[in-house]
């Protein structure tokens, strides 16, 4: 799902120059170019600590909704891809616990 103003996405690899990690949750702010957005990571109080421009492969579009959409064979290349990023970020938000 492509990116929209005000999307709250997901990283889906380390931005290293920006001091990112993957998991890491912003918002989008700004479309500056085609898949290429502005996307905004603030703390728990609001306050923003990166700003950075970021290519649509690099964020997983993040939802409360239910998406309905036609459902590809699990063989699909894009789909396992998407699923394994999801499960890591999944576990990054939510790591698992120790006994």
């Amino acid at each position: 799902m492509e990116p929209k103003l005000l999307d709250v996405v997901a990283l889906l690899e380390d931005v290293p120059a920006q001091k990112l990690v993957r998991g890491q949750v912003g918002t989008v702010i700004e479309n500056l170019a085609p898949n290429v957005f502005e996307v905004e990571f603030s703390d728990s109080e609001g306050r923003t600590y990166a700003s950075a421009a970021l290519n649509s492969r690099q964020l997983l579009v993040l939802t409360s909704q239910a998406v309905h959409s036609r459902l590809m064979p699990p063989s699909c290349p894009i789909l396992l891809r998407e699923l394994r990023d999801l499960c890591s970020i999944v576990l990054v938000i939510f790591p698992p616990h120790a006994g």
